[in-house]
């Protein structure tokens, strides 16, 4: 398949009074043409940032991209100029965040702020790209879209919200569409339809998706390969089918054992011990050992490489080696 995003050795650092906070450090990934992948882990391990580093959203100062490579259909994005970046954020690579009550301005009407979209980025006229805002409105299954176009944010439901992200998000038929918790402040039912609707949106218009999530159930339903981050790098990257029956990493064997079980007859969930550490404070070794039970000395000394298991994955792990 044609690799439409290649991310290598990304490096993103936010340099404080107490010292550089390493969000992510290392990370390699890639997405191939019309391809789903899921980005999990805990909180705090970094997913949003690397999301951010990729449309040139990173916060400046305190935070600076301070090596790696983004390559976008060919093109290394971390050489481009703002106005090439301008160009390919909301056009070529868009976004839904996780919280639309605070994405959207609650001073301009739903419709207003699609219709934005199409102004921004094209020649269309006012009148053009309101039809279009409608059309587009009416694609994510807000019920009267012509009505609706007039309501601010605050009248219209969570779900309802995060139907107009996506609105926005698509209007223009990026190739990329990066979705961060996009399901997190909706009940479940809501999550389900929403989910359902990207995903069936992403395939009308044979885009590729980045799912970032903590939730590995949501991203068993629609990611094609899985990318474990912790402690801003990726541990484990696997078909989401392999990860799923024989997950490599003892961080990602921890997150699966913390899955609900309908069979769990009310026992007491898996936590895994301990925390995610500070991202100014990463231990040596291997970022997982303080919290490992597979640790061995080896793990407190060096970092480890990625190793290759099998045709598709890869394990960031001593016990691989």
């Amino acid at each position: 398949m044609e690799e439409l995003l290649h991310i290598e050795d990304l490096r993103t650092y936010f340099f404080t009074g107490q010292g550089a906070v390493k969000a992510v450090d290392g990370v390699d990934l890639f997405v191939n043409t019309s391809q789903t992948i899921g980005l999990v882990g805990e909180s705090g391990c970094g997913k949003s940032m690397t999301a951010l580093s990729i449309l040139g959203l990173v916060p400046s100062p305190p935070g600076k991209i301070v090596s790696g490579k983004i390559l976008f259909e060919g093109r290394d994005l971390l050489s481009l100029d703002k106005t090439e970046i301008l160009g390919i954020r909301g056009n070529r690579i868009s976004m839904v965040f996780q919280e639309p009550m605070t994405s959207l301005n609650p001073v301009f009407t739903v419709g207003e702020q699609v219709a934005e979209v199409y102004r921004y980025h094209t020649d269309l006229s006012k009148r053009e790209s309101r039809r279009r805002a409608v059309d587009i409105l009416n694609q994510v299954g807000i019920p009267s879209p012509e009505r609706r176009f007039h309501d601010y944010p605050h009248q219209l439901s969570g779900g309802m919200r995060q139907r107009v992200m996506i609105a926005m998000a698509l209007s223009l038929s990026p190739r990329l569409l990066i979705a961060d918790e996009p399901t997190t402040a909706l009940d479940v039912t809501i999550q389900a339809q929403i989910l359902e609707l990207i995903d069936s949106l992403r395939k009308e218009h044979s885009m590729s998706m980045i799912l970032i999530t903590h939730d590995l159930g949501v991203v068993s339903e629609v990611a094609e390969r899985l990318f474990v981050m912790y402690a801003g790098t990726i541990v484990e990257a696997s078909p989401v089918k392999e990860i799923f029956d024989t997950p490599l990493h003892p961080y990602t064997q921890g997150l699966l054992r913390a899955l609900p079980a309908y069979e769990s007859g009310g026992k007491t969930l898996y936590t895994i011990p301990g925390s995610v550490p500070r991202l100014s404070e990463i231990p040596a070794g291997c970022r997982f050992s303080p919290r490992c039970p597979r640790v061995m000395e080896i793990c407190k000394r060096e970092e480890p490489p990625m190793f290759n298991q099998g045709a598709a994955s890869l394990v960031k792990c001593w016990l691989f080696r």
